[in-house]
């Protein structure tokens, strides 16, 4: 069975760090048989926003690295796309009850928990540690040894 693999803008931003940007082949070779990865659209545009930000990094990726690097990771063939089905309302209501604190910037990760949830994906791979929060999920630092 193939572990479902989620990755932030964050994860991606430092994996895309630490290997000097992936071409296709290299990216693929690392979504074979045991990993699939399964990002959201949000987190594909805010990897660019936050890939590109001066104020966030002395050496900011070009618009077009940052493109080319979401560009690696969309033609990946382990990827899927994570969105809303017709059960989003009903897994947005359960994880609201179940989380009533949640507020403010802990909303953008709770869409990608209840993505997650929704799609019967329970480990995370992710630097962010605000998803600790959310019981259903399993976090797993990418960089930890």
């Amino acid at each position: 069975m193939c572990l479902l693999l989620i990755l932030t803008y964050l994860s991606m931003l430092q994996i895309a760090m630490q290997l000097s940007m992936l071409n296709v082949e290299n990216f693929s070779r690392h979504g074979g048989c045991n990993q699939r990865l399964a990002p959201d659209v949000g987190h594909c545009y805010e990897f660019i926003r936050i890939s590109t930000h001066p104020r966030v990094f002395h050496n900011p990726f070009s618009l077009a690295n940052a493109w080319a690097f979401i560009q690696a990771v969309l033609s990946s063939p382990s990827l899927s796309m994570l969105v809303e089905t017709e059960r989003h309302s009903t897994v947005v209501t359960e994880v609201f009850n179940q989380i009533p604190a949640i507020s403010g910037n802990l909303v953008f990760d709770a869409h990608t928990a209840i993505l997650m949830k929704e799609h019967g994906v329970k480990t995370i791979y992710t630097r962010d540690t605000d998803f600790h929060r959310f019981p259903f999920l399993t976090v797993v630092d990418p960089l930890q040894k």
